[in-house]
């Protein structure tokens, strides 16, 4: 059904039906069809709008969380504590909306147009490495102005998870190693180990708000990444709207390889696993927010997607006529968001009690990243982006 309305798509309304217009695509540069021009370029600047209100409330999120932080530091307790923990989940929540709109500057340098590698400075999750954070733990590589010249493991909203919720007095490193096999961890003791960590939390949010001031100020009205992101013919970022187009694309398809694959397949067996549950491909492993976090990529999706209070990609399927493909990724996103509403326990619990439960979730994902592969990738003539090309699930 979904892909026999592929070839009518034309006839539905908003395009007229002639033999002028051959085929069912949105036209290909941006002087074809004067409304769907318009329209396009309002889904670019309504976008940059989410996109910069979204670090905005990023910002203060951090700064909040630094805050805490530095109190936490001051003067410990069980008190103090609490209030960091509640501030990193408020900060997280933010961030995984931002997590589906990686454009321009959050993007990877020499993969993305405008490419800063700033998302990765924020949260490199996959790339979590606690054993790397124990050993700058040790080394005090935290100090000073030496953190940020770090790898990205070290530092970002992941290490500071970590180094917040875990109340162990072991590392993470196998037992093999340096820190281990020659007794320096072993050495510091819990008091130390628990002081080193208030103090390593605290220089990680001190550059998380730094960072997250940066990625603003990309996208804040009048900087030029953003007059290159509204007005792409005028610079050397993007050639065209349609170029833009593809980039917030780009972006979406976070919930097809992050969210689908790695978020919910690995953990429950279904990608690159090679048991029944991959337990320790669990996203947030320490702070138990995997579920609240896909939450947060659905909403953020789903504001990029319908554009907020303003003009969205749902927008320019009506007006190219895809109402069917349009309501599909409505339902299907809308039936995602209830399945991850309808948890009342968190992942790790979920893969042992609720497996089945999870593979809806996937299931229900796989849907939408069909949809987005297919019929609207095709409907608005934009590109699959790279790392969805193959991928046959």
């Amino acid at each position: 059904m979904r892909h026999a309305i592929l070839s009518i798509f034309i006839c539905l309304g908003a395009v007229a039906c002639d033999s002028a217009q051959p085929d069912n695509t949105a036209p290909v540069d941006d002087s074809a069809d004067p409304s769907l021009v318009a329209m396009r370029q309002d889904a670019v600047m309504q976008a940059a709008t989410i996109i910069h209100d979204t670090h905005v409330d990023f910002v203060a999120v951090a700064s909040a969380l630094e805050a805490a932080t530095q109190a936490w530091v001051d003067a410990p307790s069980t008190t103090t504590k609490e209030d960091v923990h509640l501030r990193f989940h408020e900060a997280s929540a933010v961030w995984q909306r931002a997590e589906v709109m990686i454009v321009g500057p959050a993007g990877a340098m020499g993969n993305s147009a405008g490419g800063m590698d700033l998302r990765d400075k924020i949260y490199s999750w996959p790339l979590t490495n606690p054993c790397r954070v124990d050993q700058e733990l040790l080394n005090k590589g935290y100090e000073g102005d030496k953190l940020a010249s770090q790898t990205i493991n070290v530092f970002g909203l992941d290490a500071f998870e970590y180094l917040t919720f875990n109340e162990a007095d072991s590392n993470a490193c196998p037992i093999n190693s340096t820190i281990n096999s020659d007794g320096s961890w072993a050495a510091l003791g819990a008091d130390e180990i628990n002081l080193r960590r208030r103090h390593y939390a605290l220089a990680v949010a001190k550059l998380l708000v730094s960072h997250a001031q940066e990625l603003k100020g990309h996208w804040t009205p009048g900087a030029e990444f953003r007059n290159a992101f509204e007005k792409p013919a005028t610079g050397d970022v993007y050639g065209s709207t349609r170029e833009v187009l593809n980039g917030l694309t780009d972006a979406l398809f976070y919930l097809e390889k992050d969210v689908k694959d790695m978020k919910v397949g690995r953990p429950i067996g279904m990608i690159e696993c090679a048991t029944a549950t991959c337990p320790e491909a669990v996203e947030s492993r320490f702070a138990n927010r995997s579920l609240a976090n896909i939450a947060a990529n659905l909403e953020g999706f789903d504001l990029l997607f319908n554009g907020g209070d303003g003009v969205g990609f749902d927008d320019l399927l009506t007006q190219v006529g895809a109402l069917s493909t349009r309501d599909e990724i409505k339902a299907d996103l809308a039936a995602a968001q209830a399945k991850v509403e309808s948890f009342e326990i968190e992942m790790n619990e979920a893969l042992t009690v609720d497996a089945a439960g999870l593979q809806e979730l996937y299931d229900l994902l796989r849907n939408l990243s069909t949809l987005l592969k297919t019929e609207f990738i095709t409907v608005l003539d934009l590109d699959l982006p790279q790392r969805a090309d193959g991928d046959n699930d």
